[in-house]
């Protein structure tokens, strides 16, 4: 199991970590100190995101949106509480994590759906 969940855990934290940094550029985030921000947030809240997931699926049968979506609303919860504490150009930090990680996780479903 090990094996198989590590491709997914970088595939997914790589297409994390470039969708949210394009975002965060897009939204006018310029301060390198942010970005880099960006970058170790989803460190820390995507590989975790993803465990919880598949141990969760592994144990519990249940609809696959069931079981992301409270692990997403923390995972967006921690990271608006990081954006909060110590960005310096994120303005509404909440708003930012709710807004790059529906581009994350829309995009995931999307990838998942055709392949």
């Amino acid at each position: 199991m090990i094996n198989d969940i590590l491709p997914v855990l970088g595939i997914s934290l790589g297409l994390t970590v470039f969708l949210e940094e394009v975002f965060a550029i897009i939204v006018g985030i310029r301060y390198s100190k942010d970005l880099v921000l960006v970058l170790l947030v989803n460190l820390l809240t995507n590989p975790a995101a993803v465990l919880c997931y598949y141990i969760l699926a592994f144990y519990i049968e249940m609809n696959i949106l069931v079981l992301k979506i409270p692990i997403e609303l923390a995972a967006v919860i921690i990271e608006g509480l990081y954006y909060r504490k110590y960005a310096g150009s994120i303005k509404k930090p909440f708003l930012f994590s709710v807004s790059a990680n529906i581009l994350s996780f829309g995009t995931g479903l999307i990838l998942n759906a055709i392949f």
